[in-house]
Parts: structure tokens; sequence; C-alpha cells
């Protein structure tokens, strides 16, 4: 039988391949997979609407033959050159509002950022769920955390403002950080951000103390039920960060999912497995039965696109495979695809 963790990579490739689109970058200017091809449009639409004043971001032009990046207010977003990488970075340098047009000869598209100045941070868990998960009080496994920054408005994204101890795992979009040498119990981690710094307390957990799955309910209101699953110690304690991936009906979901309750509806069953929990041979699937709302909208329930964004990029995908880079010992990475249907059946 296979191991959750090759099945599971099997799962996630192919699910992107039927997807019709795909472009994976791991960091190295031969380490691109085209799929279908970037646009401009493609590339404009990674941007989100929302960044915080100092921080920066990285665009994938790979796909793109002549492509130019252009801001209309330089004073507010700075666009470096593009590398031999087909990279751009773009620094966020100024409180206001900017266009950034890409274009490729007469093909042209353009997105409105806003740059304000963050008021607060929060550190939660790498998975892009809504509302985020905090880091405080979790138990977990490959410890790996990520940093979120806020104005009084909402979300704001970039990377390049935390500092900590820890390692930073590359990133184009978000700072995320890990510590794969942390002994198993109590854990410390101070975080600074400018003039803001928090200290969070959490637990790290072996691989080899983790022994079942649960799968986690979470009422987000309006009949909104977010699914999550965890890993669990003999003692009962809950572990996260062990990438868990669903199976429902005919869809199929990677680290979280949210469905509509529907009491009168029939019995969905819930078949929960993890990517990351195999060093020690396979966990036994979890299973549990759900009610709702029929017939599923994917676009509604599936959680595999950042909430809040604009952005159609696969974001928790980059950060799954990057929790199976940080388990082989590599250093950071990040990944592109323009969509992931919830829809398709894997199996």
């Amino acid at each position: 039988m296979l191991s959750v963790s090759y099945r599971g990579a099997c799962l996630v490739m192919l699910a992107v391949a039927v997807s019709g689109c795909f472009n994976f970058d791991f960091g190295s200017g031969d380490g691109d997979i085209q799929g279908c091809g970037a646009t401009p449009e493609s590339v404009a639409m990674e941007l989100e609407a929302r960044y915080a004043l100092g921080a920066e971001t990285t665009l994938t032009l790979s796909g793109l033959e002549t492509p130019s990046i252009t801001s209309s207010n330089p004073e507010v977003i700075r666009v470096g050159q593009i590398d031999n990488d087909d990279h751009v970075t773009l620094g966020f340098v100024g409180v206001g509002e900017a266009s950034i047009t890409v274009s490729e000869g007469t093909d042209q598209a353009t997105a409105s950022v806003a740059v304000a100045e963050l008021e607060r941070f929060e550190v939660v868990l790498p998975s892009y769920t809504d509302p985020l998960i905090p880091l405080s009080g979790k138990s977990l496994i490959d410890p790996t955390f990520q940093v979120a920054y806020f104005d009084s408005e909402g979300r704001l994204y970039g990377r390049g403002l935390a500092e900590t101890s820890w390692p930073s795992a590359k990133s184009y979009d978000a700072d995320v950080f890990y510590n794969s040498s942390l002994e198993s119990g109590p854990q410390l981690v101070e975080v600074r951000v400018g003039p803001f710094e928090s200290t969070i307390l959490f637990g790290a957990v072996a691989r080899d103390e983790v022994v079942a799955l649960e799968i986690l309910e979470t009422d987000l209101g309006q009949g909104r039920i977010r699914v999550d699953a965890v890993g669990l110690t003999e003692s009962g304690t809950q572990v996260w960060n062990i990438a868990p991936y669903f199976q429902v009906d005919d869809d199929f979901f990677i680290l979280s999912f949210e469905y509509i309750f529907d009491p009168d509806a029939p019995p969905t069953l819930v078949i929960a497995e993890s990517f990351l929990l195999t060093n020690n041979g396979s966990l036994d699937p979890v299973e549990k039965e759900i009610h709702r709302a029929q017939p599923p909208n994917a676009a509604a329930y599936a959680t595999i696109a950042p909430p809040g964004g604009r952005a159609p990029v696969m974001a928790l995908l980059s950060l799954l495979l990057m929790a199976l880079a940080v388990q082989a010992g590599a250093r950071g990475f990040a990944v592109r695809a323009s969509h992931f249907p919830a829809s398709k059946r894997i199996a």
C-alpha cells in the first residue's frame, strides 16, 4: 500500500494537472513547470488589494516572453528589475494607492493596490483559513508559523517586516518561519514587527508521539462550518500542522474546507488523511458524517484560495509543499498554481 505522503503528493499533482493550468516555481531558474502559460492578467491577479507599508512581494513572470511591469506611482509602489529567473519584486514604500500594469506587447492588465501602515500583527498557523488560527497555545509538529498584518480596515499583505530568531522559509508573498530543531515540549518564540513585539507560547510535538487523527468542526456562523483535521497523542493532545486532506463525496480538499450545514440534507461522509505523518507508517484515516446543503457549490465550500484577497494563486498549496520541503531538509521555496478545483474526484 502506498504511504499517505507518497499517495498524497500524487493526489496533489494529479489534481493540479487536471485543473488545466499550473505554474510551479521552486525558486531556481531551471525549476519552472509551465502549464497553459502565464498572461498579463494572471500575473496581475496574483496581487492582493492591500499591502503593508514597508513590505514587499514578488511576482513570477515565467511564461511571458517580453514582460513589462510598471507602477502608476513609484512613490507608493516601487517596481524592481526583472531578474534572470523571471521574478520581479514590488516594494510598498508609501501610503496611498497605485496601479500596477503588466504588459506583454499589446496585451495589458492592471491591478489597483492600496498601501497602508500596519497597526498590529498576529502569529498564526501557516494556512489560509478564515478566521486565521493563532499559534498561541497550539501544539504542532515541524513547527512553522506565519506573521499576518492588519490595520483598522482589515488584512494587509506582504513580506519582509517580521523579525524572529527562527529561519525564514522563502515565500514570495508572506513572512513564514520554521524551526526543525526544537525538542518536544513547551516552547516560546519572540516576534517583532517595527515597534510591535509579541512572545508566543506553544508546544512542539515529535512525529512519533502522534498516534491518530481527529476531525474538528468550527461553527463560523450563518450555517458555515469549517472542517480541519489534527493529530492526537496518546494523552489526547491535539497536534496541528499535519497537512491534512479530505475526500468528501466527489470533492477533494487540502488543509481545510467549509460547508453549509443543512440538518435536512442526507449524510455525507468526510474522510481525512494526512500528508506529513508518515515517518513511522501511515496513520489510519478518520471518518465523520456531516449534513451539508445540496448540491454542493465548490466555490462556496472550498477554502483553497486565500479569503479576503483577489489572488487566485494557490497560496495554501504553496505552504503545504513548503512544509513538505522543510520536512525533507529543504530551505524554502514558493509555488504558484492558477486554480485547483475542488469538484474533481481524486482517487
